[in-house]
């Protein structure tokens, strides 16, 4: 297996990174990964006597009716979490396309490119690799194209490394990585797809 510095495009290099589009897309990415879990009893809901607290006239305090009210301790919860929250957030083609570009330039340094790495038949020999390339121990993406998910197996165990595929790679999982390490036919597939 060899490892490279990858040959950005000076098409890449030319468009200026947009560092506030890349932002929003990181908390696009992370809104859609929350579910409503949070839940809270109304005053309807929480387990309390329904008798008066008191009667309404004659005591000089205010009048109540119920002990759930949410002024009261163990009352239910007013304007609370339902359970029911959607976090979905969006971005259009052209703004996820351009946070890409943006993330990718950003990262442009770091980026390399492997070739015969389907020689390695192991983890071991994989993590070996990465040594000799002074990668090992960094936060790495390996990106992997289309038709080389397969070979993902070797890496996947590897504390440091997360395997993703050309189609879906996000600008998220971009920002998050020191090294990026595409296979050659990943980067194509990137660069075709978002710089072409």
């Amino acid at each position: 297996m060899t490892i490279e510095k990858a040959k950005i495009p000076a098409k890449l290099l030319k468009i200026e990174a947009n560092s506030q589009l890349v932002a929003q897309a990181v908390r696009v990415y992370l809104s859609n990964q929350r579910s409503a879990h949070a839940k809270t009893k109304t005053r309807g809901e929480v387990n309390k006597t329904t008798a008066k607290m008191y009667k309404q006239k004659g005591t000089g305090r205010a009048r109540h009716g119920a002990y759930s009210a949410p002024i009261f301790v163990g009352g239910g919860v007013a304007f609370g979490p339902t359970g029911e929250q959607n976090y979905h957030k969006g971005l259009s083609k052209s703004q996820n396309r351009l946070a890409m570009i943006s993330a990718l330039g950003l990262k442009s340094k770091v980026v390399w490119t492997m070739t015969e790495f389907e020689k390695i038949k192991g983890t071991k020999e994989a993590n070996k690799e990465l040594v000799k390339s002074e990668l090992a121990g960094k936060k790495t993406l390996l990106v992997l194209g289309a038709k080389e998910l397969k070979y993902g197996k070797m890496f996947r165990n590897l504390a440091q490394v997360e395997v993703a595929n050309s189609l879906d790679v996000n600008t998220y999982q971009i920002m998050k990585s020191q090294q990026l390490l595409f296979t050659e036919a990943a980067f194509e597939e990137v660069v075709k797809k978002y710089v072409d």
